[in-house]
This record gives C-alpha cells, sequence and structure tokens, in this order.
C-alpha cells in the first residue's frame, strides 16, 4: 500500500470497524469544527481516502497497488463492505488546502511525464516551470512512498514528505530540497509531473449530507434507511437569480457591478468582469444549487477567499467579502427567483 503524506493525524491509526467510521463523521462533519482534510482507510494494497472540506464531503479516491482513481462520495461508502471485517485500519487527518488540492491532483489527474529520475532533466523542467509562472504538482515516489512538491506561479511552492527519515534537505528551498531528494546516492527515485493542476468536487457532493453519510456509513441506526437524495422524486434544482457586488478597493472602489445567477467572475469574458492581473481568465463562479447560493473557486491560480478563508466552494450571503486577487468585492444583494 502507498504512503501519502498525512498533515496532522487527528486519529490515529487502528481496526477499521462502523462505529469507528460513524463517530469520526460526527465528529469532523459537525458545523462548528470547519474540519479540512481527509479520512483513509487502508488494507493490503488498497487505500480509499475521503477528502472533507470545510467539514462537508468534497471528494474521494482509491488506489490499488499505486494506482489512483476517483470515487464518487457514494462510491467511497459502498467500498465499505469490502473493509468490514478485514484487517484494515481508519486514520483521520487535518491538513492544508495546497495538501488537499496535492493529494486531488493525484488521484483525479494524469500525470504529464512520468520517469526515473536519473532518465529525466529535472532541473531543466524546474527551469521551464519558473519561465511559464506555471501551477504544477511534481511527486518523488520511492519504495511506495509519495512526497508532493506544489509549486504556484513558478516559484512559490510547499513540501510534504510521507519520507519521514529523509532529513537532507533539511533548511533548503522547496524546489531544492526535491532536487536532494530526488538524486540521493543508491536509492532508485521515480518522478511523476503534472502539469494540468486542475481538480473537482465528487458530482454527488453536494447530494450526501452528514446525515446520509452516518446512514451510508451503516451503523444500526442507519438499518433499512436510504439518503434522502435517493428517494423518489428528490432532484438537484440548480436556480437563476442575480446579485449586486461593490467593489472595495482598487481604482474602482466603491463601484457597483451586478450580475445574474449564476455568473462567472474574471478577468475577462465573464457575467461580472474583475481589471485586476491577478485574476484569472476563469477564477470563480456563483450559482445556486438547492437554493443555496454558492461561491466556486475554478481552479484559479491565485485562490479564492470568502471573509479572508480561502475557499474551494463555500454557501455565500449578503454582507460577504470575496476576494479575487487582490480585489474584494461586498455581496449588496443576493436573490434567487
Amino acid at each position: 500500500m502507498i504512503r501519502i503524506p498525512s498533515g496532522a493525524t487527528i486519529l490515529q491509526p487502528q481496526a477499521f470497524t462502523r462505529d469507528v467510521m460513524m463517530k469520526t463523521l460526527k465528529d469532523l462533519c459537525a458545523p462548528e469544527r470547519d474540519f479540512t482534510g481527509f479520512i483513509s482507510i487502508g488494507s493490503a494494497d488498497t487505500l480509499s481516502l475521503l477528502f472533507l472540506f470545510q467539514s462537508r464531503p468534497y471528494a474521494a479516491g482509491k488506489t490499488i497497488n499505486d494506482k489512483p482513481s476517483p470515487l464518487a462520495i457514494r462510491e467511497f461508502f459502498q467500498g465499505l463492505d469490502e473493509q468490514a471485517g478485514t484487517a484494515a485500519t481508519i486514520s483521520a487527518h487535518a491538513c492544508d488546502p495546497v495538501l488537499l488540492k496535492s493529494l486531488l491532483i493525484f488521484m483525479q489527474g494524469d500525470p504529464t511525464a512520468k520517469a526515473p529520475a536519473n532518465l529525466i532533466y529535472l532541473e531543466a523542467i524546474l527551469d521551464q516551470i519558473r519561465r511559464d509562472k506555471a501551477d504544477c504538482l511534481i511527486i518523488l515516489e520511492k519504495r511506495q512512498m509519495l512526497n508532493l512538491f506544489y509549486f504556484r506561479e513558478g516559484c512559490r511552492g510547499m513540501s510534504y514528505f510521507s519520507d519521514t527519515e529523509f532529513h537532507g534537505g533539511a533548511g533548503l528551498p522547496f524546489d531544492e530540497q526535491m532536487l536532494v531528494y530526488a538524486f540521493q546516492p543508491g536509492e532508485e527515485v521515480h518522478v511523476l509531473i503534472y502539469r494540468n493542476v486542475a481538480t473537482s468536487e465528487a458530482e454527488d457532493a453536494l447530494l450526501v449530507s452528514g446525515e446520509d453519510m452516518q446512514i451510508l456509513s451503516g451503523g444500526k441506526s442507519g438499518m433499512g434507511r436510504q439518503p434522502k437524495e435517493d428517494m423518489p422524486g428528490v432532484k438537484t434544482v440548480i436556480e437563476e437569480g442575480s446579485l449586486v457586488l461593490e467593489i472595495l478597493n482598487g481604482p474602482n472602489k466603491e463601484k457597483r457591478v451586478q450580475g445574474r445567477i449564476p455568473c462567472v467572475l474574471s478577468q475577462e469574458e465573464a457575467d461580472v468582469i474583475v481589471t485586476d492581473p491577478m485574476v484569472s481568465k476563469h477564477h470563480a463562479v456563483i450559482k445556486a444549487i438547492n437554493g443555496i447560493p454558492m461561491l466556486v473557486d475554478l481552479n484559479s491560480t491565485a485562490g479564492t477567499t470568502l471573509n479572508g478563508t480561502h475557499v474551494m466552494q463555500h454557501p455565500l450571503s449578503e454582507g460577504d467579502i470575496i476576494g479575487l486577487g487582490t480585489t474584494a468585492l461586498k455581496v449588496v444583494r443576493l436573490t434567487l427567483s
């Protein structure tokens, strides 16, 4: 089974049972918890991950040996049947959004290149990433330990090691740590390069509530019950509406802009155009699903914030402050038709 960076372990690995799963979900999905991280279930050569963002299900994935594949949220829970009664272990880990995104890229994406470190010109690749000012994920794999290096705009980034015995890069910048690790004497290291770092939430993420996950976990309280979205007549409804945003900073300070919901916020060719060089061509969208206005980041380069916190997707209300690049927008009016 592969090993991935663990972030901050908040539930130490222990024997998997449905009761432990339900208790863990109840704790992590409590509204006041605001948890971002993942639940890991592993056995033999299989590792299953449930990603949580701000205490709600976001995505899931599974690896068999070292081959990853994305899962729907319900597919993850259906797989619990295979774990019950085995030697599977469960653990839970808090992590920052960059590590979460890096693991999602591994689960959902295909590497642009994959080769042993001694057969790839890694320094030239780094130079190209810097020249392109590109976002990129590089994974260095050794003995099924995945060590992640996420580049943002070619020069900034973070490193995450699952090989906790490696100390050769202490004190070095993260890109130099990567080179030191890749070319260790006597060690075979494989390089996976992901130039496409777009990720997405599971299609059924918004349809599975905390209560549904408790039921899907298969505890006694869920016997004979169905998640409400599986019941006849319940469908996802994407609604229309309107909004008014006020620009709080920059040359257009205090100017108000209007848009219809769903509404794309971007630097160009958008419903609301934000003239900010730090705003991506496809930056964020405001849409309403099942009566809830949502702010969704479109895998932008600089990220999207809501009231000062980086978000990938979050409910939106009047009075909230949206951050795109260096621009702040206040939600003055938000209505659904």
